[in-house]
Formats: C-alpha cells, structure tokens, sequence
C-alpha cells in the first residue's frame, strides 16, 4: 500500500519527498514541503494550557495515522432548549501528512455526548514552504526542527486566550440558537448534506430521526440541529481506532450548522 500510495504521489507531482519511517516501520511518503517539528510537545503545551482554563479531556482516538483529543469544559454548562451543552474545543493532527494541525471550537450536547466541530481556529500551519534547496542531498539540524516546534508552541500559547474567551462561547451558542429557530423540512436539510455523505449515511441518519430517541440527542430542537444531532450520533458509534471516519462525521454535522450561519 505504502508503495502504491508514493507512486500515485509520484505521477501527481515532481517534487521531492520525505520518507516517514516510525519505530522502524515505513509509514508514509510526503512532500518536501511537509514541517517537521516535535509534535508530541506541541501537543502536550496545549493539553496543559487547556487544563489551565478549566477544559479536561473529553475523548481522544487514534489510528496509527492521525490522532483527534477533544476539550470540554464541563464546568460551565451551557443550556440550549433547556438541555445542557459543554463548550469544546477538539486538537487533530497526523505526523504522517494525513492531515494538517487543526484546532476547532465545538460544542457537546451532555444527554448523549453529541459533538459538533464548527468553527476552526487555525489550520494548516502543519506543512511549511518549500525547504528550498534539494531535500536528498541536505539534512536539517535537530536546532532547527526544535526551532519549529517552538514556533508552533508560541501560536497555540497566542491562540489559547482567544478560543477558550467568552466571546468564541457566545458565538457559538448564538449560531446554535438561530439556526435552532429555523422552520426547514427535514427532507431539505438531507438534500442539502455534502456529497461525501453516501446513500447508506442518509439511510441511517432517516433510521435514527425516525426512532426520535432521547439518546440520540435529535428530540426537542428545529430540524437542522436535529439532522445535525444525527449525524454525531452516527460519528459516537464509530470504533475508536476509525479517527478519520468520526472526525468526518463530526465535521459534516458542523458543516450542516454552518451553512445556515455565519460566525464572525
């Protein structure tokens, strides 16, 4: 697969690549322009600084390739149709090109630990410019990816005071609230998902709005929510190693939020 994957690499562009090699194990093939940075102290800086607000670790995943944590501050519940949200903040990042660091504000509905990511606060700082010079023929100091990982942490102490403020809370409720009071048909809000959203998605998220569960979270709010609810639901039944597929769901369940608003 690892083959396959750098020869489809291979025939899509002519740049240089970097082989990703973990514990011995070939993982991946990615581009010159990938940053490398100690990851695992970037992460560690914002767990700390998340625990420093208030906010514990609600649920993390892994599949070998990219990791997810989720953030909640369960401390200060926020009421939603008289139901009790946690503001959430979820880290995703992959050290084998999966996908780029990205933070994203959510909320989590308490009854049934549906989560939804929405905004995001930043992305793609992951992946550099070009090294500018031929990345086989020159290796890099350890001084200079300490350096970037450096860099990294200084933008997550930077942003921290701005995700975890009052104003992104309030944000985010408000975009919940209005979109909540739209008068949308159901069938609509489907039609209207994404097109990764496959036929058998649409199936199971018809299943669970028919059911009307109080388990699944879809009760007591306007349509959009509750296809939004439906979604999540759909992402919490997912096994734990399949963190693509659930941060998929998760974003398909914002996006369908988003759509109807716009947070400033």
């Amino acid at each position: 697969k690892t083959l396959s994957d750098h020869f489809d690499f291979s025939t899509r562009q002519n740049d240089n690549v970097l082989v990703r090699i973990n514990d011995g194990v070939l993982k991946a093939f990615v581009s010159d322009k990938f940053e490398r940075y100690n990851s695992a102290s970037v992460l560690a800086t914002f767990v700390q600084k998340m625990a420093e607000n208030g906010f514990k670790i609600a649920q993390s995943y892994y599949d070998g390739i990219s990791y997810f944590v989720e953030f909640a501050d369960k401390e200060h519940p926020v009421m939603i149709n008289g139901q009790e949200h946690w503001f959430g903040v979820q880290y995703r990042n992959s050290d084998f090109g999966q996908s780029a660091l990205d933070i994203k504000l959510m909320l989590v509905k308490k009854i049934c630990s549906n989560g939804m990511t929405m905004k995001t606060v930043m992305r793609q700082i992951h992946k550099g410019k070009t090294l500018g010079f031929d990345a086989k023929d020159f290796q890099l100091s350890k001084r200079t990816l300490d350096l970037e990982g450096e860099l990294k942490t200084s933008i997550i102490n930077d942003i921290i005071p701005q995700i975890v403020s009052p104003e992104a809370k309030a944000n985010l409720v408000d975009a919940f609230l209005k979109v909540d009071k739209l008068d949308i048909p159901v069938d609509t809000v489907i039609k209207q998902l994404p097109s990764v959203v496959t036929k058998s998605d649409i199936e199971n998220i018809q299943k669970i709005l028919m059911e009307n569960s109080e388990e699944s979270g879809v009760r007591n709010c306007g349509n959009v929510l509750r296809v939004a609810n439906a979604i999540s639901y759909l992402a919490n039944g997912l096994d734990e190693e399949k963190a693509i597929s659930k941060a998929k769901y998760k974003d398909i369940a914002g996006q369908v939020i988003m759509k109807y608003v716009t947070l400033n």
